[in-house]
Order: C-alpha cells, then sequence, then structure tokens
C-alpha cells in the first residue's frame, strides 16, 4: 500500500489516473474517480497535550489523534504558535508532513525558541492539507 498525498478537493467527482513507475522501467496505473462531495468526510482531529520543557527551551512536543469516528486520515502539514500580539509563528517540525491514520496518535517534536515567551499564554494550532485544524490552548513553563 502507498500512501499519497495530493489536495483533490479542487478536483472533485472527476475521473483521474493514478500511475506508479519501478525503478526497473514497469509502469501500472488505475483509472478511479474522486469522491462528489468532500464535505462528507468528517475528521475529527484533537491535541490531547502538549509538553514544555523548561530544561529544553528551544523545542515542544505536541500530540494529535485522529478520532476513530474520523471517516479518513488527516494529512497533517503544519504546526504553528500563535502569540497573544496576534503573530504566528510556524514551528519546524522534522516529521511533517505526515499522514495521521484514523484512530491513532503522533507526537510532534517542534524546533522553536519560546525562551522569551516563558510564562506566556499561546495557541497552538495543527493544519491538515484539507484545510482543517485542531486547536489548543497552553501556557509555557
Amino acid at each position: 500500500m502507498f500512501g499519497c498525498y495530493w489536495n483533490w478537493t479542487s478536483f472533485l467527482n472527476k475521473s483521474v489516473n493514478i500511475y506508479i513507475y519501478s525503478d526497473e522501467g514497469f509502469i501500472t496505473f488505475r483509472a478511479t474517480r474522486t469522491p462528489a462531495d468532500a464535505l462528507n468526510y468528517h475528521v475529527y482531529l484533537t491535541i490531547p497535550s502538549t509538553r514544555f520543557n523548561a530544561t529544553i527551551p528551544t523545542q515542544f512536543d505536541v500530540n494529535v489523534t485522529n478520532s476513530a469516528s474520523s471517516d479518513r486520515n488527516a494529512y497533517i502539514t503544519r504546526i504553528t504558535v500563535l502569540l497573544a500580539n496576534g503573530t504566528e509563528i510556524n514551528a519546524t517540525c522534522a516529521s511533517l508532513p505526515f499522514l495521521l491514520e484514523i484512530n491513532s496518535t503522533v507526537t510532534f517534536t517542534c524546533q522553536w525558541d519560546w525562551t522569551s515567551y516563558s510564562g506566556k499564554n499561546l495557541i497552538i494550532r495543527v493544519y491538515t492539507n484539507e484545510g482543517l485544524k485542531a486547536i489548543t490552548k497552553v501556557t509555557t513553563p
């Protein structure tokens, strides 16, 4: 099984061909049709916990869960930190992008120097390729 990442929501109800090429020169393809309505899919993402370690103020951990009630996997593409002044900062997370399967949880370790924001309230946002997001409020140590 191959996981292929493509935001197909602008190609609803269209015929598409999926090709697979091997290093040996073999080619195969499958003709299929994209779903007619992307709104019929539900993805329930949550952030059950975050961890800011006071001894490592250059990174933080974010746990993200794709609920068993979701209709499909979530393709997580970005994690941001929203500061109190409205500034949004993209955190660098080595394992992004990431395909989070239904009924699964993943921990992302993100690089961001939060030394200047010790004891501050922040908002962590996790975004998917389809524009969905999970949000949590945190206070740094």
